[in-house]
């Protein structure tokens, strides 16, 4: 193998890198591995308590039975956004979120112990219809738990 660029090692194992796979080209490749490095170092550093700068409020989730939960009261100048979830019902049941005004989805059916994840994202899988409405989960025939990930911002 042709001689590479020189690089600090160290510089890229945190990223998995290995010296053979990050020597190839130009050099290119290495140089923007390090600024990625350096930019992503530099904001969770900064924000190690939140995702690209905005709170993330995480909300457990525990029904006894089918109902209407509350997971956001409504805020004045804002408007809520699921970001993630993790939820499991207890029985057969339906599970849909709605700010208090209409539907955000329609009604999700599950069978006993049946569930789904949503991976934390920085695009929201659903959000209020305007600001100033809270963020509901309603649930009919069992109860549903676990967490969701909320983002309130305008």
């Amino acid at each position: 193998m042709a001689a590479g660029p020189s690089w600090n090692d160290d510089e890229l194992s945190g990223l998995g890198f290995t010296t053979d796979a990050a020597a190839t080209g130009d050099g290119s490749l290495i140089a923007i591995t390090k600024q990625l490095r350096v930019l992503l170092t530099a904001a969770l550093t900064a924000n190690a308590a939140t995702s690209f700068g905005k709170t993330i409020t995480y909300v457990s989730v525990d029904q006894s039975g089918a109902a209407t939960t509350a997971l956001a009261a409504a805020s004045a100048s804002n408007k809520h956004k699921l970001v993630g979830a993790a939820l499991v019902m207890a029985g057969a049941g339906t599970l849909k979120f709605t700010d208090g005004v209409g539907d955000l989805c329609g009604a999700m059916s599950f069978a006993a112990n049946g569930g789904f994840v949503l991976p934390t994202s920085i695009l929201p899988y659903l959000e209020t219809g305007a600001t100033n409405r809270a963020l509901n989960l309603v649930t009919t025939g069992a109860a549903a738990d676990g967490f969701v990930a909320i983002l309130t911002e305008a």
